[in-house]
């Protein structure tokens, strides 16, 4: 068949490094998140902070940690419908090819058939 293996792939390959960096991205923002967490909590610790504003930044990073793992989900959850809806495209592309391939295989013989039909009429 003319779309094998390899034009799956070709046609993949875009998503998989985009789909990469989105991972990547999420990664080093929650990365941050985290890093900023354990120096609020060395913060807290050495300088005697006000337990306050401790709880309410504590709160803010909870926040955000939730919003980014949400962020994560999403872009997951995204990926995984455009994979999707590429590997329904390359099935939708090669049943049309092999339906054209019959339409011309029925063609063919259908001009095998007026062939034959007109020799008997002119012999």
């Amino acid at each position: 068949s003319p779309y094998s293996r390899s034009s799956e792939t070709s046609l993949t390959r875009g998503s998989k490094s985009s789909a990469g960096r989105a991972k990547t991205d999420m990664q080093e923002q929650l990365d941050s998140l985290r890093h900023e967490a354990k120096l609020l909590r060395g913060e807290w610790v050495s300088s005697g902070s006000n337990k306050y504003e401790y709880a309410i930044h504590s709160k803010e990073l909870v926040h955000r940690w939730e919003e980014a793992i949400h962020q994560w989900h999403e872009a997951e959850l995204n990926h995984k419908r455009h994979q999707e809806s590429k590997q329904l495209e390359i099935k939708l592309t090669t049943a049309q090819a092999q339906l054209f391939e019959k339409q011309a295989e029925a063609l063919h013989l259908q001009i095998q058939l007026a062939e034959i039909k007109a020799r008997k009429g002119a012999g």
